[in-house]
């Protein structure tokens, strides 16, 4: 059996929508970065992702995942 080297597109307009229903707010650009990154990879943590993007950890950590 094959396994693909690609994943599948994002459904990012329903993963939108549910997340609107649920908060009334959109999907920022950062959030929909950090959902496609992890889409494509499951082992990026969010130090990677920000090395990657110009971004510090620290503040995607409060812009994305505060605690």
């Amino acid at each position: 059996m094959l396994i693909p080297t690609t994943s599948p597109p994002i459904p990012f307009a329903q993963i939108n929508q549910q997340v609107q229903e649920r908060t009334g707010q959109s999907l920022s650009d950062l959030q929909r970065l950090i959902l496609q990154e992890c889409w494509r990879s499951s082992k990026k943590t969010y130090e990677t992702i920000a090395s990657e993007h110009n971004y510090s950890s620290g503040y995607i950590q409060q812009r994305v995942a505060p605690s």
